[in-house]
């Protein structure tokens, strides 16, 4: 499953795989939208007969701040995904 995270001017876009599950993480609302991005992660992973212990890639543009990205990662981690990379860019 690939989850792209985007910068936006008000914190971060995550795409869910190739869907159009998008959510976005708010400076300002940022322990509710991670909430809300994890529900629609597993819902995801449910729909798609998928395991915990099954690949998360995370493809990251570059102007995304380090803390988001942090944040979502724990929260995939901290959820049993264990089995997460990152795709390097140029």
């Amino acid at each position: 499953l690939e989850i792209h995270i985007f910068a936006i001017p008000a914190g971060s876009r995550v795409q869910i795989g190739q869907a159009d599950e998008e959510v976005e993480i708010d400076n300002n609302t940022i322990e509710a939208d991670l909430a809300a991005m994890i529900a629609r992660i597993e819902a995801c992973l449910l729909a798609q007969k998928r395991f915990a212990g099954d690949p998360i890639e995370i493809i990251c543009s570059g102007d995304v701040k380090w803390d988001h990205l942090t944040k979502i990662y724990n929260i995939l981690f901290g959820a049993g995904l264990t089995d997460i990379t990152f795709r390097m860019t140029e």
